[in-house]
């Protein structure tokens, strides 16, 4: 999976700190051209593309 979001949400990757830092937000910008040519470059295999959703550990 690829995350082809223009505006990636920030996901925290931590646990047991102060709440102040989960409202940290870094608003970094998205790729979704590259995450298509992601896709296109590791053809045939299937790469599915997610665009609500940042980077991180995305739950399945």
């Amino acid at each position: 999976m690829v995350s082809a979001s223009s505006t990636p949400i920030t996901i925290p990757d931590f646990s047991g700190f102060p709440d102040e830092l989960y409202q940290i937000r870094y608003p970094a910008p998205g790729g979704p051209e590259l995450a298509g040519r992601v896709q296109q470059l590791l053809a045939p295999e299937q790469v599915r593309s997610d665009d609500d959703w940042g980077p991180g550990h995305k739950p399945f």
